[in-house]
């Protein structure tokens, strides 16, 4: 069973008792959709099986704007087989 974990780095605090990778800039966010989008076509050949789950974590994924999450989302179709149910 292959599954996808995509850590979304952003919050809008940080926590002291956190200890993942995070931050609060979310100028930021663009860039990091479009090196995340760069990520899944890079690492295409590297699941050979459909993908039965996508995760996402954090920092605070419900930070990213609806279009962030279409732009993944259509890159994750574009370059893995998702399975869905």
């Amino acid at each position: 069973m292959a599954g996808i974990y995509i850590h979304i780095p952003f919050c809008k605090t940080r926590c002291s008792y956190c200890d993942f990778y995070t931050g609060t800039d979310e100028t930021q966010m663009d860039a990091f959709v479009g090196a995340l989008c760069t990520e899944a076509r890079i690492r295409k050949d590297e699941i050979h099986e459909s993908v039965q789950s996508i995760y996402f974590g954090g920092g605070t994924p419900s930070r990213l704007r609806s279009g962030h999450l279409e732009k993944i989302f259509d890159a994750l179709q574009q370059h893995f087989t998702i399975e869905t149910t």
